[in-house]
């Protein structure tokens, strides 16, 4: 539980958060804070494909910011070790290799909110994927959940 409690609560605060009203948004200004420059370049341009928000390039003329963000959590330590032993008559002879290495569990962010430092207004998240940009899953996981909140609301 502890090395997921900050995502948990992220998550959290999103899924109790009042519901919201998103139509007014018209223009959206995104922020990177990953460093992944492919990824983050993926995203906004899913993001401009969608053409759910006007991409603008001054925060100041946005009203709602949408960031790209990440957490890598240490999971543990994988160990592997290999040894062998042999003797011929008065001879004997032994040999071992062994390796050990970190395992880090990482995930990406999409976090809609109006102001830096705001409670999100939503939150959806993506494990990386090895042969294709989580940057999909990620604006598709955004569409969803505007859709439910767009649903919930119009009722």
């Amino acid at each position: 539980m502890k090395r997921y409690a900050l995502p948990l609560v992220v998550l959290l605060l999103a899924a109790i958060a009042p519901a919201q009203d998103f139509s007014h948004f018209k223009k959206a200004y995104f922020v990177d804070t990953t460093g992944n420059l492919s990824l983050a370049d993926d995203v906004r341009e899913k993001l401009t494909k969608w053409d759910r928000w006007q991409l603008v390039s001054h925060p100041e003329d946005a009203d709602v910011l949408i960031v790209l963000s990440e957490t890598q959590q240490y999971a543990g330590t994988v160990a592997v070790a290999n040894a062998n032993a042999a003797a011929y008559g008065n001879r004997a002879s032994a040999s071992g290799f062994g390796v050990a290495a970190p395992l880090y569990d990482k995930r990406w962010f999409l976090i809609l909110t109006e102001k830096p430092g705001d409670n999100p207004l939503l939150v959806v998240s993506s494990p990386p994927h090895l042969f294709r940009s989580a940057a999909g899953p990620l604006v598709e996981k955004m569409k969803g959940q505007l859709e439910k909140h767009e649903k919930r609301n119009s009722r």
